[in-house]
């Protein structure tokens, strides 16, 4: 009996209420003066500060040059404080309390407007800070002051509102944005911080700009071991000062100087408009080259209605991943396919819908069923077919395998996943042209369409110009896709520093549709009903106070093709595995594990369609055909007629990976 299940759509949202901008902090000047610092910290559940560590830097000849250095400690502590007077003596290396860090140093670097710098700046913050409040507007932020005095007013011992103090809103584990405010009261004395309008706050953190370049979170030491600064070696803090501790400190803080220089020059090397403290994650990189091209962003240049990104938000649905073959050893070949989403944004030719001057939605539900109905796995081998797959279908599933969101566990508080599973549905849903053909290919049979809109680009927007990406590659926005150009680059440099390379693939991937399907977590200024479209569907909702607010490049349907292009590929493997009587094993995205050995044959495995002479297991003789590794090959290489990647990279589409056993999970 099939599971009746409640499905989970996206939507396009918009706050009926109108918004502040939000504060983006720009700004082209680079600070002239810098403070790098860093904090150890106790082994306790407090993590007070135990000692730490400072450089005062100013920019010179375009690297930041360390003109004092120094160490404070906490008060308190006689016996810390002789071990750190013997180490300064006859040294360059001044010595002061923590309080007087916080006065002397650091408040006065924030007031001057200079740069501030730490590794995991968010809890090296934290760990100086006087006082601390969760934030009274912002859901994921706290505020932290630097600076307490006695309100003789109110007789309680309060942060200074004279003195600037820094809200902290975390964005995830990797990065987070600051904002300068100030210390304020209501009437009922009741804490607050008003955020400064108009001033900004200059906080890099290395830890998230490490990751912008690399597409990984990173520790300090691996971070220095990738781009060469030296840096401790020890990844355990010592819960004493001792001179060895402190050399570990100065020898952290030096090299976060000089990571600093190092990441600085290969943002560098990347001729857009980068501010170092403004680069949040590697999409940065594709959204400054877009500016820099004069790509103007989708919603302010198509005014695409609500309507239509309504249904490309509904029928955007992120990589298949699924296990078919559960808690059995079986052989695999590991087969995936070379930058997937570069390759099917390529194929789709979702770079002319982008640098278009407009674009235009017609009826195209007579030509949608035509092209289903005569659809084969031979036709989508041809890249001209992939070039008419820009359109959307409104269709009423019945026993069809389509993507699904549904809260497939047992258990009432589950999540809504992905799913690839037979689906009928009295409900019509909206699915991207590739999805269709998808199904197709899946199931054998079409589905039913109850009308179709296509996408058609007209002319080309004016103020496009070339760039030289990473100082190297020309990207004409007339001729080349962005994303690809950005999988070249990774593929030069793959050899040099495959750490670089990573963070090139998830700029790549971004370009694709990364940051065409962004939306930002947004605190509504005050609650607003929200109008959501999706598909069908269009209604408002009761006052919310978050809103999910399209980012600047946002376009719905773009993205929504590229990942359903992105399914296609995978049914078309699996159709052409299934077609020789092959099994896949599991798949993730842009890969397969194809059941297979040398020479191919029968192996054993529960449930299976065949049955093995002599050979007995407990769950009995089932059996399924593993392929031959040249059976595998020859599916490989019908994919060679999509390679974009034949001429520029000499690579194959379709890659192999290693051939093991594989114990379905």
């Amino acid at each position: 009996m099939a599971d009746r299940l409640d499905l989970f759509f996206r939507g396009h949202t918009i706050a009926e209420a109108a918004q502040k901008e939000d504060w983006k902090g720009e700004n082209a000047e680079v600070p002239k003066h810098a403070l790098i610092f860093h904090c150890v910290t106790t082994n306790d559940e407090r993590r007070d500060p135990l000692v730490g560590a400072y450089i005062c830097a100013e920019l010179k000849d375009g690297n930041y040059v360390a003109e004092e250095i120094g160490l404070f400690h906490r008060a308190g502590h006689p016996e810390e404080f002789r071990v750190l007077k013997r180490f300064v003596r006859d040294s360059v290396y001044e010595l002061g309390m923590l309080d007087e860090f916080r006065r002397k140093i650091f408040l006065k670097y924030i007031k001057a407007g200079a740069l501030v710098v730490a590794y995991d700046a968010p809890f090296q913050i934290s760990r100086i800070a006087v006082k601390s409040n969760k934030s009274l507007k912002r859901r994921r932020a706290f505020s932290f002051y630097f600076r307490l005095f006695h309100d003789k007013k109110t007789g309680t011992i309060r942060p200074s509102g004279f003195e600037p103090g820094i809200l902290i809103e975390s964005i995830d584990a990797a990065k987070a944005i600051y904002r300068p405010i100030k210390y304020k009261f209501h009437e009922s004395d009741t804490e607050q911080e008003g955020e400064q309008g108009g001033s900004i706050v200059h906080i890099l953190d290395l830890k998230t700009l490490t990751a912008v370049l690399t597409g990984e979170t990173c520790t300090l030491q691996t971070a220095c071991e990738i781009f060469g600064p030296p840096a401790s070696k020890s990844r355990r803090t010592s819960p004493q000062v001792t001179k060895r501790a402190i050399e570990r400190l100065l020898r952290d803080v030096m090299g976060e100087l000089e990571l600093l220089n190092r990441l600085r020059q290969e943002i560098a090397r990347h001729p857009v408009d980068l501010v170092p403290e403004r680069c949040y994650s590697p999409a940065t990189l594709p959204k400054a080259y877009f500016s820099a091209m004069g790509i103007k962003p989708p919603l302010a240049k198509f005014q695409i209605p609500d309507e239509i990104n309504g249904i490309a938000a509904q029928a955007f649905f992120a990589g298949r991943a699924e296990c078919l073959i559960r808690r059995t050893t079986v052989p695999v070949t590991y087969v995936d396919f070379h930058a997937q989403f570069p390759a099917v944004s390529n194929l789709l030719n979702c770079r002319e819908i982008l640098c278009a001057n407009s674009l235009e939605f017609t009826d195209f539900t007579a030509e949608a069923r035509a092209m289903v109905q005569s659809a084969t796995l031979d036709h989508c081998y041809s890249p001209i077919f992939w070039k008419r797959l820009r359109w959307f279908a409104l269709v009423e599933p019945s026993e069809d395998v389509v993507p699904i969101r549904a809260k497939f566990g047992k258990r009432e508080e589950s999540d809504p996943t992905l799913g690839w599973d037979f689906l009928t549905s009295k409900q019509p849903i909206w699915i991207t042209g590739p999805d269709v053909i998808a199904a197709k290919l899946i199931t054998g049979k079409p589905l039913k369409i109850l009308k179709a809109i296509q996408v058609i680009p007209h002319d080309v927007q004016s103020g496009l110009k070339p760039v030289k990406l990473y100082n190297q590659l020309e990207v004409d926005p007339l001729r080349d896709g962005l994303d690809v150009k950005l999988v070249e680059l990774r593929s030069s440099l793959k050899n040099k520093n495959p750490k670089l390379a990573g963070g090139l693939k998830v700029a790549a991937n971004s370009a694709a549709f990364g940051l065409l399907c962004q939306m930002n977590v947004k605190d509504l200024d005050s609650p607003s009903a929200l109008h959501v479209f999706s598909g069908e569907a269009s209604y408002r909702t009761p006052a919310a106070k978050v809103w999910e607010q399209p980012a600047d490049f946002y376009c719905p349907v773009i993205a929504s093709l590229v990942t359903g292009g992105s399914h296609l590929l995978c049914a078309m493997l699996e159709s052409a595995v299934r077609d020789v009587g092959g099994h896949i094993a599991a798949m993730d995205t842009d890969s397969a594990m194809i059941v297979s050995t040398k020479d191919g044959g029968l192996i054993p495995c529960a449930g299976g369609p065949h049955t093995l002479e002599n050979y007995e297991l407990p769950s009995g003789h089932d059996a399924i055909r593993a392929l031959s590794w040249a059976e595998v090959d020859r599916i490989r290489e019908r994919f060679e007629l999509l390679n974009p990647w034949q001429d520029t990279l000499k690579t194959p589409f379709s890659q192999v990976g290693k051939r093991k056993l594989q114990r379905g999970w």
